[in-house]
């Protein structure tokens, strides 16, 4: 879900879908999570904090959907 949250921000793709730009999708892959600003550069706070949360190695402690809901930027856009 972060992937696509990021996604949807940047409006490209974070990963290609050939070998060649496997390696090169890696590298920016950790660039994300450690948030340079290069990768992440104009979006929101609150939606950096979401992708941040969501993007975690350790699925015990990443987002759940319902953290995910429950999100102050989720809450601050969802529609009513």
């Amino acid at each position: 879900m972060g992937i696509i949250l990021y996604t949807l921000f940047k409006e490209n793709y974070l990963f290609g879908n050939t070998k060649e730009t496997y390696i090169k999708d890696l590298k920016k892959f950790e660039n994300i999570k450690k948030f340079r600003k290069n990768y992440l550069e104009g979006i929101d706070k609150e939606a950096l904090d979401l992708i941040n949360n969501m993007l975690v190695k350790d699925p015990t402690d990443r987002y759940s959907l319902t953290d995910v809901k429950k999100h102050e930027f989720i809450q601050k856009n969802k529609e009513s």
